[in-house]
């Protein structure tokens, strides 16, 4: 799974790079997010084998990676884009997550409070870029929309992640032997979500002349 899970990675970063400047200004704020994700894989990955605890790598990204999802999100609601809603949201998460890494988990245990607290955040953001969306689109051909894609993919990977963080300290005390499948459960959610970003990032030419 591991070799398969590093072509996708590969996969990824490949198509995205390739696909960059013909993004616009919201999609490039996507792949940049994409990058820094498949970068704290390989970061997370190198500190384990060498520090033997990469908890600090996705303390500190959960942070930026919360930053990025709330100026995208502001990039694609009309709503938040007038009055920078999102930026007001990444505010507020940045200084949540650093409280949770300084005074509440610490940096070198697994920050499930805020991973909880940013899958809440991000899946409300995507329902209501949805909300939005239907109401300003109504005759908008979803499948031929980059930006349903991209929301409809972070709302299924944070549900995931969502159920998985929430249950995962309960499970490790209650139910020691499931952890595995627990594990298991987030890294098949990368990897459907992964495939699906390379699917959008494939055919996103095709997806803009449908809908100009």
């Amino acid at each position: 799974m591991l070799n398969f899970y590093d072509l996708i990675l590969l996969l990824i970063v490949g198509v995205s790079i390739y696909r960059y400047r013909a993004l616009d200004h919201a999609s490039r704020i996507f792949t940049v997010y994409i990058w820094l994700s498949v970068l704290c894989e390989l970061v997370a990955r190198v500190a384990g084998r060498v520090y033997h605890n990469n908890m600090p790598v996705y303390a500190i990204y959960g942070i930026i990676e919360f930053l990025f999802m709330c100026v995208y999100f502001n990039n694609i609601i009309d709503v938040f884009r007038a009055k920078n809603i999102g930026y007001h949201l990444a505010g507020i998460g940045v200084l949540l997550g650093v409280y949770n890494i300084v005074y509440v988990q610490g940096i070198f245990r697994l920050n499930s409070y805020f991973l909880i607290f940013e899958a809440i955040s991000v899946i409300g953001m995507s329902l209501f870029f949805f909300a939005r969306m239907f109401l300003q689109h109504g005759q908008l051909r979803l499948h031929k929309y980059h930006h349903f894609w991209f929301a409809a993919i972070l709302s299924f990977f944070w549900s995931i992640t969502f159920i998985q963080w929430g249950l995962y300290e309960y499970i490790n005390v209650k139910y020691p032997r499931y952890v595995a499948i627990d594990n298991a459960a987030i890294v098949i959610a990368s990897m459907v979500s992964y495939m699906a970003m390379i699917c959008v990032y494939l055919f996103y030419p095709k997806m803009q002349i449908s809908n100009d």
